[in-house]
């Protein structure tokens, strides 16, 4: 009975050491825990700022190119709707960005219409259409001047100017 005791106290002293080491092993974890997160998002940050620097992006230098900065619609009759419209490419080796206003600015006449651009970022070699519809009736007749001011990231033409000119008639 003596031996009995004796590997019943054996077991019961390799459970309380086996129940020692779990309880230290949980105790460095909780201790180096909040040191690997930190260090994770550390690193996570660093792949971050280097993946922004490698990721693909066009760079260079934008060129604004229109087919014409002046409309002249001419003479037109009352309750006809007419489009003046501008074609923009770009024709430079950067992303070209355009900011027109809403509507065109009124030097002569009344009532502009909405200004619509299809695209406001042209990659390289891209184009797009600049326009606005007009139709004028009876009290509105005369001759109209109209002004928009396109802006661009284009460093030797930040902003460029397109005039329309019309006269309606009944």
């Amino acid at each position: 009975m003596a031996q009995g005791t004796m590997t019943r106290e054996r077991r019961r002293l390799q459970e309380q050491r086996k129940a020692q080491a779990r309880v230290k092993r949980q105790n460095q974890i909780r201790q180096w825990a909040p040191i690997a997160a930190v260090t994770l998002v550390f690193l996570a940050g660093i792949a971050y700022i280097t993946w922004l620097q490698i990721k693909p992006t066009i760079t260079g230098t934008p060129h604004l190119v229109i087919n014409q900065t002046e409309i002249d619609l001419g003479t037109q009759k009352y309750n006809t709707t007419v489009r003046a419209s501008f074609q923009i490419r770009n024709d430079g080796d950067g992303t070209l960005t355009l900011n027109a206003p809403d509507r065109p600015t009124v030097v002569e006449g009344c009532c502009p219409n909405q200004v619509v651009v299809g695209q406001t970022r042209l990659n390289p070699g891209e184009s797009t259409e600049l326009y606005t519809d007009l139709m004028m009736h009876e009290g509105m007749g005369g001759k109209h001047l109209f002004e928009i001011v396109l802006n661009t990231n284009d460093k030797t033409q930040s902003s460029e100017k397109l005039t329309i000119k019309s006269d309606w008639v009944p």
